[in-house]
Parts: structure tokens; sequence; C-alpha cells
């Protein structure tokens, strides 16, 4: 029997038994869409944060309080708190590598206007935090000195409270309430995007003075941020920013920093391997779903076996080879999880686009991630199909045909 007779044997053997040939398929289809859909949000989040933290530019340092309590990237005291000493201290040093710094705190407080509520990230920003974090403004004004010296209840909102917050209309001038208290709107940011946590255009931006009086009754900063003058120079402002902190925080020099100085390559290759260890996590459990996929197509291979065992016979019979016979049977396993690979990919695909619309940021589904899953998809019933279709072409014809 040729090739191309014992494909179009194969394919008949599946379509007069369509029931069982869904079934055998469902498991290779929920893995390769898990795959296909972990895959490209991953990769979509991870494209999304890159060019967020690019967007804070490359001379952007973060400077958070708190020693580390672990030995993961994140795994520091985050109740711990700058004061506005360290702030003064650093803002007032000689600033040989650093152009200039910015303190803020940031939490989340109930949001209000008219009869809509939003829980929304609230930033209170002293210094030029927005020119440092580029956020510009498209409406309105950009907070002032004044705003902070005097406390105002003044707030710069980001563009898409326009639509969920003021149904809209131009918030300009309008008040809204954070934790009941009112705020006045005076400006409005222009678009930056999702960060792949946090939607930036959602956030609030009120002067700190305000924040500390109105919302955190305290003096407390949670992170400071400064701009270096080149971006050559990183590293040099980074420890020009250390050495002033241990010496404002009174630190021995046999003590460790109890506070830590990050610029956006550092954060970008930390957040970069949170999603690597997420995707690749994920991954393995849809993996999983795929093995549990490949034994369900070699059980329903071999209840197709013991039920074919007279057509088996009679083929032998007739002149069928063993490789024949298992050839087919090896078709049609790789034929079925093929089929159940493209199916998984299409869903895949429409998944990590609908969640990325969803969430805000684009998925990534490349080429390789398609052809990759295609080829597991068909590797795994060969695999899982060769001990069924090797069982099936050993049968004696004569037992074969006796058998009831």
């Amino acid at each position: 029997m040729t090739l191309t007779e014992t494909i179009k044997t194969a394919y008949r053997s599946l379509v007069a038994n369509k029931l069982r040939t869904v079934l055998t398929i469902l498991g290779i289809i929920i893995g390769i869409t898990s795959v296909i859909s972990l895959v490209g949000i991953g990769k979509g989040a991870q494209k999304t944060i890159e060019g967020s933290v690019s967007s804070f530019g490359s001379n952007v340092i973060t400077i958070t309080p708190g020693r580390p309590t672990g030995s993961t990237a994140f795994s520091f005291d985050f109740s711990a708190k700058f004061s506005d000493q360290d702030y003064e201290a650093l803002k007032n040093s000689n600033k040989q590598f650093v152009s200039e710094y910015a303190a803020a705190t940031q939490g989340s407080y109930k949001v209000s206007y008219e009869n809509n509520v939003k829980v929304l990230a609230v930033i209170g920003q002293k210094g030029n935090f927005a020119k440092i974090r580029n956020f510009n403004i498209q409406k309105g004004r950009e907070l002032t000195t004044l705003d902070e010296t005097s406390n105002s209840k003044v707030a710069v909102i980001g563009p898409d409270l326009i639509d969920s917050i003021f149904n809209g209309q131009s918030p300009i001038g309008e008040k809204i309430k954070i934790n009941n208290i009112p705020f006045t709107v005076v400006g409005v940011t222009e678009a930056k995007g999702s960060n792949g946590f946090v939607n930036t255009d959602e956030s609030i931006l009120i002067p700190l003075s305000s924040m500390q009086k109105f919302l955190t009754g305290n003096e407390d900063l949670r992170n400071i941020i400064a701009q270096a003058k080149d971006p050559t120079e990183v590293n040099a402002a980074k420890e020009e920013i250390a050495n002033v902190l241990r010496k404002s925080r009174n630190l021995k020099t046999t003590e460790t920093n109890d506070f830590s100085v990050r610029d956006s390559g550092e954060f970008l290759t930390i957040l970069n391997q949170i999603t690597d260890v997420f995707t690749i996590f994920l991954s393995a459990i849809a993996a999983i779903s795929l093995l549990v996929g490949g034994i369900g197509i070699m059980n329903i291979m071999f209840v197709s076996v013991s039920e074919r065992t007279k057509e088996i016979g009679l083929r032998k019979a007739l002149g069928a080879k063993n490789r024949d016979i298992l050839l087919q049977f090896l078709i049609e396993a790789v034929m079925v999880t093929l089929l159940g690979g493209i199916i998984g990919v299409g869903l895949g695909v429409g998944i990590s686009v609908l969640i990325s619309k969803i969430a805000n940021f684009e998925s990534v589904i490349t080429l390789e991630s398609i052809l990759l899953a295609l080829g597991v998809s068909a590797s795994i019933g060969l695999i899982f199909g060769i001990y069924p279709a090797r069982k099936a072409s050993k049968l004696n014809p004569i037992d074969a045909l006796r058998f009831e």
C-alpha cells in the first residue's frame, strides 16, 4: 500500500468515528491553547513593561527605603520610609552626577465624582517628579512649588479618567473627592499607557504636602527618584546618592545600606525575570495538560485497535504488511494531534488577543511559537501512537479474524 493510500485510509477511519476523534483531540486542544495563549500574554506583558520602563528614561534612578528581607529582587521591608530630612539632604547635596531629585508617596484611595466611584492610585509628589517620570501635560497646568508649600488641594489626573470619571466632559476646574476630601482638577497628563502592572493613565498626581496632611497623616516618603546628568554616568550617580544617604541616615561603615538605589535598566531586568518565571510556570502547567492529552490519545488508540481487530485481520489476510498497519495507526494519531494543534493555535491566539485587550496591552504571538506548538502536537501523536500502532501491526491475522 502506498503512503497516499495509507493516509486516505487513516482519514476515512477518523471521519467514520467523529466522536472518538473529537474526544482524542480534546486534551491536545486544551494544552496547545494554554501554551499559545500563556506565552503570547507573557511576551506581550514583557514587551509592555519594557516600553513603559524605557519611557522613564535610561538616566532615571529610583531610591527605595528598607533593607532586603530575603533573597529575591523585591524582598524589601516595604513598611520602611524615608524622611523629609533624607530628601533635603539629597536635594541640597553637591550634585556632581545627578541633575535633580523628586520625592513621592503613593497609595490607593477611593476617588469619586458625582455618582462615579473608583479606587485609584494617588501619587503625592514633590520636586520635578512629573518631569523625571515623563508625565507631560496635555490640558490645564502642572503642579507647582506654590501648590506644595501651601498644601493646595489640587490634582492632575490621567487621561483615561476623563471617560471613566467625568463621562467624557472636560475635568479642568471640577472637584473630585479623594477619600471624601475635595481636590480641584487643574491638569490632565498625556497618555503613557500601562506598565504591565498599573495603568498610569488612571493615576492622580497631588502635592506631597497635601497627601501627607489630608490622606496619610504623616510626613513619611515612600520613595525618592533622581535623574542622572548623563545616561553614561548612571553608576557614578548611584554611588553619589548612596554616599549622601548613608551620611544622612547615620550609617556606620560596617552597616549595610538600609535603602536600595536602582536605575531603570535594573528594574527592567528584574521585571523581565518575574514575567519569565510566571510564563515558564504557567507553560509547565499547560505542558502537563499536553501530557495528559497524549495519554488520552494512547488510551483511545488502544480502544481503536480493539474495536478494529477484525478489520486489521482482514487487511492482513488480503496482503497488508505489518508496516502498513503500523503506518496507518501512526498517521491517524499524528493527524488527530495535528488537527488538535491547529485548533488549539487558533483558540490560543484568540484568547491571548482577547485578554490583552481587556488588560490593555498587546499580546505577542510569534511564528516560532506557532510552529513549535504544531510540532509538539504532531510529536505527541507520534510518541503516544507508537505503542498502540505496534500492537495493531503485531496482531496475528487468524486470531484477529476470530476476535469477538
